[in-house]
């Protein structure tokens, strides 16, 4: 995949492209998490980007049907593919679970689980009111 790929150049725009997203979407994770850190000893960053991910992708569906793939692949396998975490959420709940903080972990996966499809589904109601 990867030399053959960067041989094509419309494939080797759309890595550009992802890597770009990828960077921006992974140093943001990293800040906010450093960020509500100072405030809280829950792990709230990674529920905080998880949710803003999920309300990205659904705004980016809603809205951005006519851009360029390239441009869509950007911002969703790149920026908010690096962005959101699945693997940190899991080792959070796991955390909880070690702790035996259980009404703390149901609590969480209601949170993150109810709250990222309430905010995808805002987000395509908003990208797509954007379109209309």
């Amino acid at each position: 995949m990867g030399v053959s790929l960067l041989r094509d150049v419309k494939g080797g725009m759309q890595v550009l492209w992802i890597s770009g997203g990828a960077i921006i979407g992974a140093l943001t994770r990293y800040g906010a998490q450093l960020l509500i850190a100072q405030w809280t000893p829950l792990p709230a960053g990674t529920l905080l980007v998880n949710l803003l991910g999920c309300f990205g992708i659904g705004y980016v569906y809603g809205i951005a049907q006519s851009w360029p793939l390239d441009v869509r692949l950007g911002l969703v396998t790149g920026l908010l593919g690096a962005l959101t975490t699945m693997s940190s959420f899991v080792m959070d709940l796991f955390q909880m679970a070690e702790q035996r903080r259980w009404w703390l972990l149901t609590a969480w996966i209601l949170v993150t689980v109810v709250g990222g499809f309430i905010c995808c589904a805002l987000g395509v109601f908003l990208g797509q009111r954007q379109v209309a």
